[in-house]
């Protein structure tokens, strides 16, 4: 196996992201955003390091009278100490802290939501601190950020309180990880102090909820480097967001830089740390890129980039990610020093896709409008262009079980960079495909990837042509204006800068409430670009595009139409809506272009039944209607 080696001193200038999903509208529905039903864990991003140092004090909510409580605000909202978990419109999971049984310290905005929330919990008796000169607070911790703050509060008298904001790169609607363990030096305020003081102060208005637990004032270690995030991106062009890619295919390789945040959780200064990228997979080559900086400073930390890899000279394969920094002094735990196997990827020849390939659930559903009814909504998945091409299916995974059934109707789109359908139902009618029982997932392992094929509104030929000179997101979406419709989704979208990458990734409930809402999950939406591909099964496969049949309704003859990107193996079935075959014909290799078959229904039952088209063992159905 060969490897690429980026290597990068600390950089200077500070980088950062500004992550915004544009309204767009859809059945004449304007979105917006509001808060999320449901989200992911965000990696650990202030974690303490596991090695030995000086405990000086710890507390457990264990007594809460070792505790006191103040509503800053006035508003009657405050802290909580026992074993009572979020309970509002909104409620997150409880803390699954070590000592959860013993109770926890708990403000619950959302529950509350007064609108002007700000409290504190903090110790009441002081803790002797004197004869240390570097401090900090660890304790474990689960947050979910709207729009309120989160702070560690300390005192040397307790009457002054100095703030420290915690979670500081969680994004709207993002959660830390559960627990998520937090260390915050707080020497400036209490180090070599008698009367020292913390506690815990929330800022907000009507939030989610913050709890923490297992406190300890620890002495900081003076050479602990922690590499806190990593990640990778093809370098975007001006106010684009920063969007990951398991599979990329050659025509949208772009050049790809690394980027790592490394914090100084020791009690002395860093003045020289290093980053070092190491890309192994299938391809060769050495870069490197180097820049200095000092880390000056407990609870400093920096972004550091290393590249850009010219992405464009990468071979078809695998290839894994791994990031470690280290610095002139020995550091006391180098297991906090290395990330890997989150961010690997894979080049190919068509497949584009965003997921990681294993079936993990699918959306969690809404009773929106309060009906009693799991309410329809379309689901949306953006993906960067930077070269034109065309693209000429979505493939994507459908769970059956409870989920969805056999003869649903699924409707996709394509959305271009200015929130403009290319099916806007007038003068290019909105493409549809009718799942049938083998198009359902039973879970992971099992997944059915299902191509919804699409066409040039102008031309009828196979695969809609992306200009890339119109801008780089184009959006994809799959819907069902008046059934629950499910999309799998495979794991969580990777973390940018400390936060989750819920750009291009939402989906909005079509009851007219007119709400957007974004998830951590990915959904399993791919597509199949530059060529005759299919995304779920064989890059070398044919692409299908399986036409309405005309007339619809009828009663004796009909006309098939379908278009066949290349030559493949051809099979014709009409069943039933128990599943029952009607018809079955193979009509054997057929070559790439239009194409018809005609079916006579002339000795059916009026009603409803189903036509597939298998080519290569991928299959493509819709229905028609006999009178």
């Amino acid at each position: 196996m060969k490897k690429f080696y980026l290597f990068a001193l600390c950089l200077g200038t500070a980088f950062g992201s500004v992550y915004a999903q544009s309204n767009r509208t859809s059945e004449n529905l304007f979105v917006t955003k509001t808060k999320q039903p449901f989200s992911k864990p965000l990696s650990s991003v202030q974690s303490v390091s596991s090695e030995e140092k000086a405990i000086i004090w710890t507390n457990d909510f264990g007594t809460p009278s070792d505790w006191t409580f103040t509503d800053n605000a006035g508003s009657g909202d405050n802290w909580v100490i026992g074993t009572g978990v979020p309970s509002g419109a909104y409620a997150i999971a409880g803390i699954a802290s070590t000592t959860v049984a013993n109770g926890f310290a708990l403000y619950d905005s959302d529950l509350m939501c007064s609108g002007s929330q700000n409290a504190d919990v903090t110790i009441v008796n002081p803790v002797d601190a004197s004869a240390y000169g570097a401090v900090a607070v660890q304790f474990e911790s689960y947050y979910r950020k709207y729009v309120g703050a989160v702070y560690v509060i300390a005192s040397n008298d307790g009457v002054t309180w100095t703030e420290y904001e915690v979670h500081t790169s969680l994004a709207t609607n993002d959660a830390s990880a559960n627990p998520e363990v937090v260390t915050i030096d707080v020497s400036p305020t209490i180090a070599n102090s008698a009367t020292a003081y913390i506690g815990f102060r929330y800022i907000g208005g009507c939030d989610y909820a913050w709890m923490v637990d297992d406190v300890a004032l620890v002495e900081t270690p003076n050479n602990s480097l922690q590499l806190t995030d990593a990640w990778w991106t093809n370098t975007p062009a001006s106010a684009t967001p920063w969007i990951p890619y398991s599979k990329m295919p050659q025509n949208q390789l772009n050049d790809i830089n690394f980027f790592g945040t490394v914090l100084n959780a020791g009690g002395v200064d860093q003045p020289n740390c290093a980053m070092t990228v190491t890309l192994s997979g299938s391809g060769s080559g050495t870069y490197t890129s180097t820049s200095y900086t000092s880390l000056a400073g407990t609870g400093v930390q920096d972004t550091l980039s290393a590249g850009p890899l010219a992405a464009s000279g990468l071979t078809n394969g695998s290839y894994a990610v791994a990031w470690s920094v280290n610095s002139d002094s020995t550091d006391t735990d180098p297991t906090d020093n290395v990330i890997d196997s989150v961010w690997d990827f894979e080049v190919t020849n068509n497949l584009y896709a965003r997921d990681q390939g294993v079936y993990s659930g699918a959306y969690n559903t809404q009773d929106f409008d309060a009906d009693g009814l799991i309410d329809p909504v379309e689901f949306f998945l953006d993906y960067q262009f930077y070269n034109s091409d065309t693209v000429y299916s979505i493939a994507a995974v459908f769970p059956g079980g409870t989920r969805n059934t056999a003869g649903l109707e699924v409707k996709y789109n394509i959305y271009d960079p200015a929130g403009n359908a290319v099916f806007d139902g007038v003068t290019a009618p909105v493409p549809t495909y009718t799942l049938t029982a083998a198009d359902l997932t039973a879970g992971a392992g099992s997944e059915v990837w299902v191509e919804l094929p699409l066409t040039d509104p102008l031309t009828g030929g196979a695969g809609f042509p992306i200009d890339a000179a119109l801008g780089q997101v184009w959006t994809f979406s799959i819907f069902n204006e008046f059934d629950s419709l499910f999309v799998g989704v495979s794991g969580d979208a990777p973390a940018v800068g400390g936060s989750w990458t819920t750009a291009g990734i939402s989906w909005y409930p079509l009851d007219g409430s007119n709400q957007a809402y974004y998830t951590t999950d990915c959904f399993m939406m791919r597509l199949n670009v530059t060529g005759a591909a299919s995304t779920g099964i064989s890059e070398n496969s044919t692409s299908v595009n399986l036409g309405q049949n005309r007339p619809n309704p009828f009663n004796d003859n009909t006309v098939i139409p379908f278009t066949l990107s290349n030559a493949g193996n051809v099979a014709f079935t009409v069943t039933d809506v128990t599943g029952k075959v009607i018809e079955n014909r193979n009509l054997g290799v057929l070559g790439a272009g239009s194409q018809n078959i005609e079916f006579n229904g002339s000795n059916l039952a009026s009603g409803i039944y189903y036509y597939t088209l298998t080519v290569d063992a991928k299959r493509s159905t819709k229905k028609f209607i006999i009178e």
